[in-house]
């Protein structure tokens, strides 16, 4: 991030050379949690890891059960569970 300070993501390579993504900017973050949700792939260490603390949740969620927890939050899918 002190090296390229501008860019909005970082591309690494991790642990048994699997590619990394950091996302760098404002704009970057909300491509990847808004725009592009469905279509960023989470690495799955960190759903070992962090999901243990925090929980699956939003966070960790993919597809159908992520849209279910959104709409959840939202307040739009709160009559259709109690009936």
């Amino acid at each position: 991030m002190k090296t390229w300070p501008s860019e909005h993501f970082i591309r690494y390579l991790s642990f048994g050379n699997s590619e990394m993504l950091l996302v760098n900017s404002l704009e970057a973050h909300k491509e990847v949690l808004q725009t592009k949700a469905y279509a960023v792939v989470k690495p799955k260490v960190f759903e070992r890891l962090l999901g243990r603390l925090v929980g699956k949740g939003v966070l960790f969620s993919v597809r159908a059960e992520h849209k279910l927890q959104k709409r959840f939050l939202a307040g739009k899918c709160i009559t259709s569970f109690f009936i």
